[in-house]
């Protein structure tokens, strides 16, 4: 009954027979699952609000949610749309981004199921300053590679860009480009840049 409360059926009829083959060690066990209605979706409510409710990284995922109105219920498409919401923040800068609702809503007798979600952005933070620790070349050239500029927008892509592009220079074995402890005041966030020599013939 729980393996199939995830997909929308909320009531199943489960039956189990045992019958004892040819000994006392040998038996055999059948279940039986009818699976009846599934519960369906009568109401999608999802809003976002704050400083990004505007932002096309959540209109997008508002306007076209993994769970929608008539479908049959799926816990996992909720708990996708949840999550997609949440990596959005954090990928484009909302640190202070929280769920002020999040309810999945199923009525069992009547077979219908709400969702409502309701997030609020907070605001989005930008890049602050980066530091480089590497002795292999200067360090104005190692900030030629850099994909992103300080008070910039947040953007998680930029660093991985970064890290790529410091990776393909080949002066270096190992290359590491984090954000560093977010300023909650100023809505900044440094970066750090950590690079090891490569090895040479």
């Amino acid at each position: 009954r729980s393996a199939v409360r995830p997909f929308g059926y909320y009531d199943p009829q489960v039956v189990s027979k045992v019958t004892r083959i040819d000994s006392d060690r040998d038996w055999r066990v059948a279940v039986t699952v009818e699976l009846g209605a599934a519960v369906m979706v009568t109401a999608v409510d999802v809003q976002v609000s704050g400083p990004g409710a505007t932002d096309p990284v959540f209109r997008r995922i508002v306007d076209s949610p993994t769970i929608v109105r008539g479908a049959q219920l799926s816990h996992a498409a909720y708990e996708t749309l949840k999550g997609n919401l949440q990596r959005a923040a954090v990928n484009f800068g909302y640190f202070d981004a929280r769920l002020t609702r999040n309810e999945l809503l199923v009525d069992p007798p009547r077979l219908t199921a709400s969702v409502h979600l309701e997030l609020d952005t907070g605001a989005r933070y930008r890049f602050g300053a980066t530091t480089i620790e590497q002795d292999v070349i200067d360090n104005t050239l190692v900030r030629r590679y850099l994909r992103y500029s300080q008070d910039e927008p947040f953007d998680a892509s930029e660093l991985l860009r970064t890290q790529f592009a410091l990776d393909d220079s080949q002066y270096f074995s190992t290359v590491e480009v984090l954000p560093g402890e977010r300023d909650r005041e100023a809505h900044v966030v440094p970066i750090a840049i950590r690079a090891e020599a490569a090895r040479r013939n």
